[in-house]
């Protein structure tokens, strides 16, 4: 089917290497990073998602997750995500109040978290 069909096979090998980017971030991101980072990074992707690919600042995000769910995606106990989020709000890099989160200085908390977006774009050269 997909020798008969060109332009589904590039939509399917573009869905394979997002896939394939976005696990290998998540597995970056567990290996490398502290619960603050690992957070950052999950509340910028989570930003950028609904943003057009750029997360943005001072603009209200929302993110229908709870405390334990954003722990279960991110190998952490919901407490480790409580002081996370704390740490970072005191770092005054974001807030997130009632599942609506705000970033105050994304480009900020991008270096602290060591993210990069690309990952989240089109693959080149498909």
């Amino acid at each position: 089917m997909l020798d008969d069909q060109p332009a589904l096979a590039v939509s399917f090998a573009q869905l394979v290497a997002r896939s394939n980017a976005l696990l290998s971030e998540r597995l970056a991101s567990l290996g490398r990073r502290d619960a603050a980072q690992r957070v950052g990074a999950l509340m910028l992707e989570l930003a950028a998602r609904q943003n057009a690919g750029v997360p943005p600042k001072d603009e209200d995000v929302a993110v229908p997750l709870r405390q334990t769910q954003l722990g279960d995606a991110l190998g952490l106990s919901a407490e480790h995500v409580n002081r996370a989020l704390a740490t970072l709000r005191r770092e005054r890099l974001l807030t997130l109040r009632s599942r609506t989160l705000r970033l105050h200085d994304p480009d900020a908390l991008a270096r602290l978290c060591g993210w990069d977006s690309g990952y989240l774009s089109e693959p080149p050269g498909l």
